[in-house]
């Protein structure tokens, strides 16, 4: 009788041990990590299904994220050209409006002129990684967009008088003469749920196109007495409209970097929100479980303490 109740004792004390190491090696964890569990079946279904649900709010909106970042140097690069672009439309503007023909003037306005072109093929070439930003889409993308324009006939002749329309290429294009309306089409992202954002800029914009035919008859016209005053009044007005159109695509990029902002301010928001609410779930009081780790050790020892004492008895009755 009595070995049974030692046998019975000795096995309690052996699963109040291992109970013990359990919840030792469970606290351990926990003081480590900060975590009350790795173990989404530790927490309640209520809990669980809030973390699921977080985390994948949370990578969706990483995601959006990683999508703003590649936009943004894109914008960016778009902000600078236009920019750029813009001083040349109304610098030429100016003097186009204040010209009259006289052999030295018209001569430095010429070699000015030529400048404005060399700039305006650079403007419209550059890249962001290896893609041409103003070519428009697929293919295009691969190539610079725009040819040097101090090559091109002075004056313009037809059919490069005035601007075109999609689908034709103008002769500023390095794929013209032709057609292809990924020339026009504007780049487009999801930023957010619900939320696409065109963002592209292309080198066979009307902006564009008006612009460097502007330049192109300004330069025609320091070139020719003769035609000088019905050259500069082409240039007038093609120019005149490009100076506003440029102004609407700066307005546009513009908003589009405010978009950006806004957005990728409301993903980090919204990420920051949910990691403080995931961690209000996960996340353990580390003062306590250093006090629950000291109080299971007693316990342990305790429990080692009291199985010693069993064994010694058990082989004291044997004897």
């Amino acid at each position: 009788m009595v070995n049974i109740s030692t046998a019975g004792l000795t096995a309690q004390s052996i699963l109040q041990i291992r109970n013990a190491q359990s919840t030792l090696s469970d606290l351990s964890n926990q003081l480590s990590t900060g975590k009350k569990s790795l173990n989404l079946s530790d927490y309640t279904l209520t809990q669980t299904s809030s973390i699921l649900d977080y985390s994948s709010s949370i990578d969706k909106s990483n995601s959006y994220l990683s999508v703003i970042s590649v936009l943004k140097p894109r914008v960016q690069l778009y902000d600078n050209a236009l920019t750029k672009l813009s001083k040349i439309s109304t610098e030429t503007l100016a003097s186009v409006n204040t010209a009259d023909y006289n052999t030295a003037t018209n001569t430095a306005l010429g070699q000015q002129l030529t400048s404005f072109m060399s700039d305006i093929t650079y403007y419209l070439n550059q890249k962001v990684g290896d893609r041409y930003v103003f070519a428009g889409t697929g293919t295009r993308l691969t190539s610079p967009p725009v040819i040097d324009l101090t090559t091109l006939p002075s004056p313009p002749v037809a059919p490069d008088t005035a601007p075109v329309t999609s689908p034709t290429l103008p002769t500023s294009d390095t794929a013209a003469p032709g057609a292809d309306v990924q020339a026009y089409t504007h780049d487009s992202a999801t930023i957010d749920d619900g939320l696409n954002m065109t963002y592209g800029i292309t080198s066979t914009d009307q902006g564009m196109q008006n612009l460097i035919l502007g330049v192109r008859w300004a330069y025609a016209a320091t070139q020719s007495p003769t035609n000088f005053t019905a050259y500069m009044n082409t240039a007038r007005g093609l120019l005149t409209t490009a100076v506003t159109q440029l102004r609407d695509l700066q307005a546009s990029n513009a908003g589009n970097q405010n978009r950006l902002s806004e957005v990728s301010a409301n993903h980090n928001t919204l990420i920051s929100d949910l990691t403080t609410r995931t961690q209000e779930i996960q996340n353990v009081d580390s003062a306590e479980v250093a006090a629950k780790i000291t109080f299971t050790q007693s316990q342990l020892e305790a429990s080692y303490s009291v199985t010693a004492r069993i064994a010694q008895l058990s082989i004291t009755k044997y004897l």
